[in-house]
Formats: C-alpha cells, sequence, structure tokens
C-alpha cells in the first residue's frame, strides 16, 4: 500500500486542542486554558486504478492521528477489504478528505457503518445490521492465561491523549503473554478499536490468540468488530449493552466488562479464561 507522505494525517492535523474555560471548585472560580481532544470530519472517497473519478462513501468523525491504521481497520470492519493487499493507496486530498484506491469498488449500497448512537436504532434482526458473513469462532475455548485484572494499569499508563484531556476512549491488543500493543486512542470508541486491529492488519495479518482490550463500554459495534477480526476475548472498562452480549454469545466470543485492579463480570463464554482469574 502506498501513501502520500506529504500529506501524512498525522501531521495536519494536531489530536489535541487548546480551548478557554472557568474551572470552578467549590465557591472559587478560575479562568485559565484546558486541553480537549479533537474531533474531526473526515470525508472517505473511493478510486480503483481503472477509474478516473472517484465515489463518496462517508464522512467519519475521528480524531486525527494513526490514520492508515483506521482507515485499514474501518474497511475491514466493514467488510470492504478482506486483505490489507486490497488496499492499493491513501491519498491524503486534504486534513478532512482522503480518497483510497482499491483493487475493487465495493457495492457501497451495502455498506453500512454501525455506531452506538443510532447505527443499530429500529433494527430487530442481527442481520440486518450486517452481520451475514460473519462466521462464529470455533467452540473450542483456548484459555487466556494472564488475569485481565493486572491490564488496567499498564494500560491506562499509556494514553497521552487521554492524561491530557481525559476526553477520548482507547483500545488494544493484548497477546496471551499479557503484552499490550501499543494502545490507539480516539474520540470514538470504535474509532480506536479499528485502528487498533488495522495497525495490526498492515502489519502483516491478525495476530491469533490475542485480547481486545478497551476502555470504554462495550456496545455492539465493538463485539461487531472483534468477531470480524477473530478476536475470542474482549475485554472492557465499562459495562456491556445487550446487543453486544447477545452477539457475544452467538459469535463465541467471551465478553467481560467492568474490568479493574479490583474485579470484572463476565458475561458470555467464561471457559476461556483461567479459573485463577475468573
Amino acid at each position: 500500500m502506498n501513501s502520500d507522505p506529504a500529506l501524512a494525517s498525522d501531521s495536519l492535523v494536531p489530536a489535541t486542542r487548546r480551548c478557554r474555560i472557568v474551572s470552578v471548585t467549590g465557591r472559587e472560580t478560575t479562568a485559565r486554558e484546558d486541553n480537549v481532544i479533537a474531533e474531526e470530519p473526515l470525508a472517505i472517497r473511493f478510486t480503483t486504478p481503472a477509474q478516473i473519478t472517484t465515489r463518496d462513501w462517508m464522512v467519519a468523525m475521528w480524531t486525527p492521528g494513526n490514520g492508515e491504521a483506521f482507515l485499514a481497520g474501518l474497511l475491514f470492519a466493514e467488510g470492504v477489504i478482506q486483505t490489507p493487499a486490497e488496499l492499493l493507496a491513501i491519498r491524503w486530498d486534504s486534513p478532512n478528505a482522503v480518497t483510497i484506491s482499491l483493487r475493487e469498488l465495493p457495492d457501497l449500497a451495502m455498506r453500512h457503518t454501525s455506531n452506538a448512537a443510532c447505527g443499530a436504532c429500529g433494527k430487530n434482526d442481527l442481520r440486518a445490521l450486517g452481520l451475514a458473513d460473519i462466521t462464529p469462532l470455533p467452540e473450542h475455548f483456548t484459555r487466556f492465561p494472564v488475569d485481565p485484572r493486572l491490564l488496567p494499569a499498564t494500560f491506562n499508563a499509556r494514553l497521552p491523549q487521554f492524561a491530557q484531556t481525559g476526553g477520548n476512549h482507547a483500545a488494544a491488543l493484548v497477546a496471551p503473554t499479557g503484552d499490550i500493543h501499543p494502545p490507539m486512542e480516539d474520540v470514538g470508541r470504535h474509532n480506536a478499536v479499528d485502528k487498533a486491529i488495522g495497525a495490526a492488519l498492515l502489519q502483516g495479518d491478525l495476530p491469533a490468540g490475542h485480547a481486545l482490550l478497551v476502555s470504554s463500554r462495550l456496545g455492539f459495534e465493538i463485539v461487531q468488530k472483534a468477531a470480524r477480526a477473530r478476536i475470542g476475548l474482549v475485554l472492557a472498562m465499562g459495562a456491556a449493552s445487550s446487543l453486544a452480549v447477545e452477539l457475544a454469545d452467538r459469535t463465541n466470543i467471551t465478553l467481560v466488562g467492568f474490568l479493574s485492579a479490583e474485579r470484572y463480570n463476565i458475561y458470555t463464554h467464561p471457559q476461556r479464561l483461567t479459573p485463577a482469574s475468573s
């Protein structure tokens, strides 16, 4: 895959911004500057080597940074690509617009991005959410040997944008050894997952036996992305939604919520965690 280094997304727009606030503590008010996480629109267009024109796909809201990983993960999660070889080039037309060259142009009418705000609203059948092509993971549950409670402290210590702003989500893959891949941060929790999965995808393939660790609550779209990436264990600091639990149960994914240094809840398929950690 090729990208234009002169238009690298990471250098065009900062991931955090400064703004003026009034801080209230008790009866005291203080005017000062503070950091907020950047939220930017990104218009995504497709083209192929045989095409002169481009076709619009969607406008995503994201936090600039790790742009190639984000786009690869998003396209993979939505079923637009199956392998990195189908992603030929990424051209940053501006800080808020990108053109992606694909080997073949997908049927864009069949590709819809779901999110926790409205993407799943009004749909009462999982097939209507674009899951017909997701195959459940094998029912043979390989035990994850690491106590999940050991992960949050290391994970939280590696989130520089959150330390500055407190306004973003993060996601990372976790090896069976307990080693945490570089966490990816974004204003959108699903974007952070796309970045984490996309980074692994661009490096060759998604490592087998890894878990996905997220800072947020567990919505349907997080489990959807994990299922596409064949990740059998999803760990979250927040709660799980009912549709996330249903999808995890159907796809043989172990779902863990309210993860902290002291405790966690297992919603589905507890066989994947060792007795010592459950």
